[in-house]
């Protein structure tokens, strides 16, 4: 359970510093990560605010 739970955090940490060097800002980042590794996608990401972006995060990493 730990080492899953390591390689998760590894994951995003990669995940949310490439697309930072990419030149997004860290809640775009966050967002990008988190909907890619969930599958959930990302269209419409232009219309959220980085408070709503943060929030959807949030909302698909959610334990199930």
């Amino acid at each position: 359970m730990l080492l899953a739970a390591s390689a998760l955090l590894a994951l995003l940490a990669c995940g949310v510093g490439g697309y930072a060097r990419l030149g997004f800002s860290l809640p775009d980042a966050i967002y990008l990560t988190v909907m890619t590794l969930t599958t959930e996608g990302f269209s419409g990401a232009d219309r959220l605010s980085e408070a709503g972006k943060l929030f959807t995060a949030a909302l698909a990493a959610r334990p199930t």
